[in-house]
């Protein structure tokens, strides 16, 4: 083989990519699927919010000593009243001897839902509301709180005008919104009792399945063994042998061999010519 060819075979032949191009390019694949799964998490988790309670009136565990005007549920972003009048809100107010206060119709102002303050005799309050978060969940909670009425506080009768008594715990079947006459118990005030979407969780689980593939193929990948390593180094050790041989030789050798071919076939006519003569 010629010098020129021998250069020809040498440039186009390519070695098979060896394991750090390898675990480059499976950490390359990883980082792409954690940041996949780091978009598809910044995405869901907007989708799940609710609003969350940021103040009440009157506060949690608070002593009233002084009727406020209204009681108030105050969240961290409006509230969603498409049909107005306060449909799917609820409130629902509960004292000692079994004293219960449900007005119909709470006020929604942008994030805060408010009812008229009303109360019954001195002590423990429990405070239970139900609203429509803006992302369209219905969230609800509880709270308790004391009161402490002054020696001048008429009771009002339960029933009066100004002070509706709560229905039974059962569902309005008419209500087109679902929304009870009478809120749920709840967790405490600052949580939602609304659970994660069945969307959102699997999306979160598709972040996560594509993370434990990615990580899986990494692993394969810096695990397995090269080509060469699985069909033995022998053959490629000789052909690089042979070539090292041939380079050594250098032209002078393959003159060599040629003047020697010459000489052999030179003498082959001489033994001819003789065989002739005699």
């Amino acid at each position: 083989m010629s010098r020129a060819s021998r250069t020809t075979g040498r440039a186009t032949s390519r070695r098979p990519a060896g394991p750090r191009a390898l675990a480059a390019i499976a950490a390359s694949a990883l980082v792409a699927a954690l940041g996949l799964a780091g978009a598809v998490l910044g995405v869901a988790t907007p989708a799940s919010a609710h609003n969350r309670v940021t103040a009440t009136v009157p506060a949690a565990d608070a002593t009233v000593t002084a009727l406020p005007e209204t009681f108030s549920i105050t969240t961290d972003l409006a509230m969603l009243d498409l049909q107005g009048g306060g449909k799917g809100f609820a409130v629902r107010i509960e004292g000692p001897e079994g004293w219960s206060y449900c007005p119909e119709q709470p006020e929604i102002v942008d994030n805060t839902m408010s009812v008229p303050a009303v109360l019954g005799g001195s002590g423990p309050y429990t405070l239970t509301w139900q609203l429509v978060s803006a992302d369209g969940h219905t969230v609800s909670g509880d709270f308790g709180f004391t009161w402490q009425a002054p020696a001048d506080y008429v009771v009002p009768k339960a029933g009066a005008d100004g002070n509706p008594a709560c229905k039974p715990d059962t569902a309005d079947e008419s209500d087109a919104d679902g929304a009870a006459s009478s809120a749920p118990s709840g967790p405490a005030v600052g949580q939602d009792g609304a659970q994660v979407p069945l969307g959102d969780v699997l999306w979160i689980g598709g972040a996560i399945l594509a993370v434990l593939i990615a990580g899986g193929v990494t692993l394969l990948v810096l695990t397995r063994k090269p080509r060469n390593d699985r069909t033995g180094g022998d053959s490629s050790g000789s052909d690089s042998d042979s070539v090292s041989d041939s380079r050594d030789r250098g032209p002078d050798a393959d003159a060599g061999s040629n003047d020697g071919g010459s000489d052999s076939g030179g003498s082959g006519d001489s033994g001819s010519g003789g065989g002739s003569s005699d």
